[in-house]
């Protein structure tokens, strides 16, 4: 790969990251709500996360597909449900009692993969760049840093803006945030 990849790769790749999802959502929301240090698992279960879609997609899903044409329903109403699971949760927890200590990593991670969306993206989106298996492990590693660099960022303006405003602010991001995952699971289907 050519300098030039790489960077309309990592250009693309950012683009992607940030554009809004489920990880973008939840990590904009829960950021504001639980606070830094509480968070850092979550980033780094979605960049684990990351990786097993990208293998899934890469390896599995190609071969899924060829095999049933009703595996790739299969995936949709898995992620479907665990995303419609969140909205709920994220509607209606008390922001006043949230358990601070509630560990978030194995949540990143099901984040992550459980959108059929995201795995598919990854099936077409890497062969664009790489044509070998050495470029598609470069370009996962790739990958994986840079979106865990974008949703630390994400996370840290997040958490930045969850400290300078009050509590309603927040109550209704999250609700805006959860209706914005509900709004995904719908996507998903059209």
């Amino acid at each position: 790969m050519t300098v030039n990849d790489w960077i309309a790769f990592i250009v693309a790749s950012i683009i992607i990251i940030i554009s809004p999802g489920p990880s973008v959502i939840f990590v904009t929301t829960n950021s504001m709500i639980y606070g830094f240090k509480k968070m850092i698992p979550l980033i780094l279960g979605l960049t684990v996360g990351y990786f097993f879609a990208m293998v899934i997609s890469l390896i599995v899903i190609g071969t899924l597909l060829k095999v049933s044409i009703y595996s790739m329903f299969v995936l949709k109403l898995i992620g479907s449900f665990y995303l419609v699971y969140l909205s709920i949760q994220m509607w209606t927890r008390q922001l006043t009692t949230l358990d601070k200590s509630k560990p978030t990593f194995f949540r990143g991670v099901f984040i992550a993969i459980s959108n059929p969306k995201a795995l598919l993206f990854y099936t077409t989106f890497f062969p664009q760049f790489g044509h070998d298996a050495q470029d598609m492990i470069y370009l996962a590693l790739c990958y994986g840093f840079t979106s865990f660099v974008v949703d630390f960022l994400n996370m840290t303006i997040s958490h930045f803006l969850g400290q300078k405003v009050n509590f309603k602010t927040i109550f209704l991001v999250n609700k805006l945030g959860t209706i914005l995952l509900f709004l995904t699971v719908i996507k998903i289907w059209l």
